[in-house]
């Protein structure tokens, strides 16, 4: 268990040492979840909505070990959130949200984007990194 393996650490390390360890840490988990496993493999809107809870079942354990949180108000950073919330993009009365974001990337069509990524509430990725998730998005 996480917290088993981390609190040596926190009982023996200064709590700004630690902090600054742990906050470094769960960077790059986050920087794991984004780069080796959101965008190198392919969920399904339901696979993605799985995956959604794992990330809440691990902040909540991140949260155990070293509450607060840091000053963003959770560990695991919002792009992270954002790009689930992009893999699991519902149709919206009968639109594919996912197909027309596509095309308006596909298109330039970059204000149209980011009108619509505003509308889902996709906020901390860059057009670049919308286009990468939505390609590993697969529908089953």
């Amino acid at each position: 268990d996480l917290q088993a393996r981390v609190s040596p650490f926190r009982r023996h390390l200064p709590s700004p040492t630690f902090y600054r360890t742990y906050a470094a840490l769960v960077a790059d988990i986050a920087n794991f979840l984004h780069h080796k496993l959101i965008l190198r493999n392919f969920f399904s809107p339901a696979g993605a909505g799985r995956f959604e809870g794992d990330l809440v079942l691990l902040e909540t354990s991140l949260s155990a070990i070293a509450a607060p949180p840091p000053p963003a108000g959770r560990w695991i950073p919002q792009r992270i959130h954002d790009a689930v919330r992009l893999l699991k993009l519902p149709e919206d009365a009968g639109i594919d949200n996912a197909m027309v974001l596509r095309r308006f990337l596909d298109n330039d069509r970059m204000a149209e984007a980011t009108r619509l990524l505003d509308k889902i509430g996709v906020h901390d990725l860059t057009l670049g990194e919308c286009e990468q998730v939505l390609a590993s998005r697969r529908h089953i």
